[in-house]
């Protein structure tokens, strides 16, 4: 199914232009279609009819491609009327189709009918012929796709996507580089989808209520998002929901499994641009369930009080390095009790939530284009200057371990660590109740006696006594000479 991401990409690309407009009928049209060039589409109609402030398109052929994937269908009306105040009213067929190909690995393609149905979409475009504004409201709009999945006998998917009570405001600017604003809010979004491919079934339902999306793209992207980012050409967008729901039931007959989740809030955060990308997300109440065939447990599940992560950092190939973080949260980690109960049902280890924080930061430089990450190379694919942790903290089974530490790297010195560049700087790792842990651990016949005692033995000379109970502490030391000292003492 990886096609479908070119299938969404492509429908991204499209979905704009069934709204946009300028001061005045004629100046609209002449805006959509050079924003539409833009972004890689065309809009051909069969008519034109002009008259008292009114533009009707009509039989208007739509085309557009993206990498991996073209589409092209037909809107049987398109009316802008000017309304006498600077502003434009835009109405449209309800419903269209369109005809999705997406290219498979080997260079076939597939062929899939996508119908777009609107309920009472009301679209008011005002601004300036290179600055467009437009509000919108829908009572709902659909999305509906079927075809088959791949060139497999017997493959085929049908997916629908809703989304109700809606209303926003697109912006579009034409200038030097033609930009798509977005400010979307829906009360309720619906995804089903049901695929089969190569025996096995995959039906899959997801909910959320109060979903919105806003931010700013640049037309090169919308129309390529696969290549990242070029002159400016990114994105800038942020995604929030409440009340997901997710349920997926997979596999073929006689082995079906379930997995369910579930969040009570939750938001994601995209940028991409010539200066690097960023990734982000938030969620809080989050749970996991798992049965079905093949589950050793009638039920697994788990639940988090909140989960979050961040990465930034360069995407382009540069001689200069740039800053990157990557950061990690999870709070308040709880297992079920049949997972519990399944391997410790005396209650020997500690029930209490784990928790993990993880915070890093450096320097790197990419030596190849990330996007060809796949095809085979000698060279390393980055060149990495500095690493920090500023954060390291997991608690779980009533341990915790916590450590801090930086580093910098000599990228010109790969010969005092055998190719690796040659590191400069220490890290500190603390580690409390680690020992009653593992001798739980070993009770509970997780882990062998002997080979417990082995790794004691090996991190003996690394580890000294902390100053509280069953805690233990190290300080490693490596210098760019090639010397390594745990606890000031050498190793190396």
């Amino acid at each position: 199914m990886k096609h479908w991401t070119a299938v969404i990409g492509a429908l991204v690309v499209l979905g704009p232009f069934s709204a946009e407009a300028q001061v005045t009928a004629e100046e609209v049209w002449q805006n959509w279609q050079g924003f539409a060039e833009a972004t890689g589409q065309s809009y051909a109609p069969g008519t034109i009819q002009r008259g008292d402030g009114t533009l009707t398109l009509r039989d208007i052929r739509v085309t557009t491609s993206s990498p991996g994937a073209s589409i092209q269908g037909s809107i049987d009306e398109i009316t802008f009327r000017e309304r006498g105040d600077g502003t434009v009213a835009i109405t449209a067929s309800p419903e269209y189709g369109l005809s999705v190909e997406t290219i498979q690995p080997g260079g076939d393609t597939i062929t899939q009918q996508v119908t777009v149905i609107h309920d009472r979409l009301d679209l008011v475009a005002s601004g300036q012929p290179d600055a467009i504004n437009y509000d919108f409201t829908a009572v709902r709009i659909t999305l509906r796709a079927e075809g088959p999945t791949s060139l497999d006998a017997g493959s085929d998917l049908q997916m629908e996507i809703s989304a109700n009570d809606i209303s926003g405001q697109y912006g579009v600017n034409t200038g030097t580089t033609p930009t798509l604003t977005t400010d979307l809010k829906a009360r309720t979004l619906a995804l089903t989808l049901d695929a089969t491919e190569s025996g096995s079934d995959v039906a899959l339902e997801l909910s959320a209520n109060d979903f919105v999306a806003a931010g700013e793209s640049a037309a090169g992207f919308l129309a390529d998002p696969a290549g990242l980012a070029t002159l400016g050409q990114g994105t800038d967008t942020t995604i929030s929901y409440a009340d997901l729901r997710l349920s997926i039931e997979a596999g073929s007959p006689g082995a079906t499994q379930t997995f369910g989740t579930s969040a009570e809030t939750g938001s994601v955060s995209i940028r991409v641009g010539d200066d690097g990308i960023g990734y982000g997300f938030e969620t809080t109440g989050l749970t996991f369930a798992l049965s079905g065939d093949g589950v050793p447990l009638p039920q697994i599940s788990a639940r988090l009080a909140s989960a979050s992560a961040e990465v930034q950092g360069p995407v382009l190939v540069s001689d200069t390095p740039d800053a990157f973080v990557l950061r990690i949260g999870l709070d308040q980690l709880e297992l079920g009790e049949l997972i519990w109960s399944s391997f410790d049902p005396d209650g020997l280890l500690s029930r209490d939530p784990a928790r993990l924080n993880l915070d890093i930061s450096g320097e790197l430089n990419w030596l190849a284009d990330i996007r060809e990450m796949g095809q085979q190379s000698d060279q390393p694919p980055a060149a990495l200057h500095a690493l920090q942790v500023s954060d390291l903290s997991l608690s779980a089974g009533g341990a915790e371990l916590t450590g801090s530490g930086a580093f910098t790297f000599d990228n010109t010195d790969l010969e005092t660590f055998r190719g690796m560049p040659a590191p400069d700087g220490s890290f500190e790792l603390q580690a409390t109740g680690a020992n009653a842990l593992i001798d739980t651990l070993i009770t509970l016949g997780l882990i062998p006696a002997a080979e417990a005692a082995v790794a004691r033995i090996v991190a003996a000379p690394f580890l000294e006594a902390g100053d509280g109970p069953d805690t233990l502490r190290t300080r490693i030391e490596i210098s760019p000479e090639g010397g390594i000292r745990a606890n000031g003492r050498p190793v190396r």
